[in-house]
């Protein structure tokens, strides 16, 4: 009975350590749960800990590069852009209805 009870935060640790390889494997088109069961003696925690890992350590990694992307090619683009010129049919827009609560009350007895 002298087994070593793990540390708080060594699984994190531990899949840090080889989250290229988890991303290679996850690119490669491995599913999750396969590369779970190959790396569960590496790892020394349950699979569902292992899906949030890949959330927020790789999913969560990738989102942000593509965020930096777009703000890169928007601050690239950031001349004014002209406003479209907005054509006049010679008709008048659409109304739609417009409610007058008052229009109907002409008695004073209501109240």
């Amino acid at each position: 009975m002298s087994s070593v009870k793990p540390r708080k935060g060594e699984g994190r640790i531990a899949f840090i350590a080889h989250r290229e390889r988890f991303k290679e494997m996850l690119d490669a088109g491995y599913p999750m749960k396969t590369i779970y069961e190959e790396n569960k003696d590496i790892l020394r925690f349950g699979y569902p800990q292992f899906t949030k890992y890949v959330a927020r350590f790789i999913e969560a990694e990738e989102h942000q590069k593509g965020d930096e992307v777009v703000r890169q090619s928007t601050a690239s683009n950031s001349a004014p852009a002209e406003k479209p010129t907005e054509q006049k049919t010679g008709r008048d827009p659409k109304k739609g209805f417009s409610h007058d609560p008052n229009s109907g009350n002409a008695r004073n007895d209501l109240i």
